[in-house]
């Protein structure tokens, strides 16, 4: 698996940090909704990348929680209902970075051509 690095601006006067990603984000604006111990919230996804997604939402779970991530992803004439586990691995104002765990092959299969649909073809 690829690692992705991008320099993270630092505060000034310091040096950028180096960040190491397993998987490539890629940017999306789709609703979707997570659940986490009978709680529901509505949101929309920012980011998404084989290993996890990233969220705003209304109301933000914990580190650490585990949620059910439910949403429709389309990519030209295909749509997939992602239903899948994660668990919330940070938080920043209203956002969450979710971390899949479990996640079929079929709805991992169908994200790696979503991000690989966006850096051949979106960027040009």
């Amino acid at each position: 698996m690829a690692t992705h690095s991008a320099e993270t601006p630092g505060t000034p006067g310091t040096k950028p940090r180096k960040e190491r990603r397993a998987n490539i984000r890629v940017p999306v604006r789709v609703a979707l909704s997570l659940l986490c111990i009978g709680r529901k919230t509505y949101g929309w996804a920012v980011n998404i990348s084989p290993g996890g997604i990233y969220v705003e939402a209304d109301e933000q779970f914990p580190v650490g929680a585990r949620v059910e991530v439910d949403s429709l992803l389309a990519l030209e004439d295909a749509v997939h209902h992602l239903k899948a586990e994660g668990r919330v691995v940070h938080t920043h104002g209203n956002g969450m970075g979710v971390e899949f765990v479990n996640l079929s092959p079929h709805s991992l299969l169908f994200i790696r051509r979503l991000v690989n649909h966006f850096i051949y073809n979106d960027r040009r």
